[in-house]
């Protein structure tokens, strides 16, 4: 009987011990995204405020040109790492709307503009990227298009049939492919500053993206 006792004393003391170390802000409260448009018209800047409400100073490396979402497709990993996701999904059902065309070819001018992304990116420093203090915020823009290129051979678009859509966010850093892409000093850098990367998924609010007519050609044709 009393060693029972004591192993449940044991684990209830390993259990507060555990809940006092856990980093309270990751997973918890997190970082909050919210898109500031009320609707969005395809063409239009994404404006966006970024809240820090974890315990820590953070960083997220982000790469917000147009540049970037023109090549988003071509390489999975390194987007993953710079890109902040643009998600369409169906107003009734919530399906995903998936992307089309020949964007992951490396083909012609896309090769050119990814080779000018990928150079960009591998020379960015910390202050390059996001960077919050506990209970900061920040507000940027990000660029948002349908269609990306009316070339033939380079192009990627969504695969739209419908005149309004729910628009929304998401982000999750991986640690592989930030450790494969972000250079060591850079890290090493942000660290001695007290800021830390954020792996927690993110995700914003949804509004309503209206599809114009221009926008029905251009994907249809």
């Amino acid at each position: 009987m009393e060693l029972l006792i004591n192993n449940r004393i044991k684990k209830v003391t390993q259990l507060v011990f555990l809940f006092l170390f856990l980093p309270f802000g990751y997973g918890q409260i997190g970082v909050k995204v919210e898109i500031l448009n009320s609707e969005v018209i395809d063409g239009d800047l994404l404006e966006i405020r970024i809240s820090n409400q974890t315990d820590q100073s953070i960083f997220l490396p982000w790469d917000v040109s147009i540049l970037s979402y023109e090549v988003f497709t071509v390489d999975f990993e390194r987007t993953s790492v710079f890109v902040l996701k643009i998600v369409l999904r169906n107003l009734n059902t919530e399906e995903q709307i998936p992307f089309v065309g020949e964007g992951t070819s490396m083909q012609g001018g896309n090769f050119n503009k990814f080779d000018t992304w990928k150079k960009i990116v591998a020379n960015k420093k910390g202050e390059d990227f996001i960077l919050l203090k506990k209970g900061e915020e920040k507000e940027i823009s990000i660029p948002f298009k349908l269609l990306w290129s009316e070339d033939a051979d380079n192009f990627y678009k969504y695969k739209v049939s419908e005149p309004v859509y729910n628009l929304s966010l998401s982000y999750q850093l991986n640690t592989e492919w930030m450790n494969k892409f972000i250079d060591k000093r850079v890290l090493k850098q942000l660290s001695k500053k007290g800021y830390v990367p954020y792996f927690e998924e993110i995700h914003s609010n949804q509004v309503l993206v209206h599809i114009n007519e221009e926008s029905f050609v251009c994907l249809f044709n």
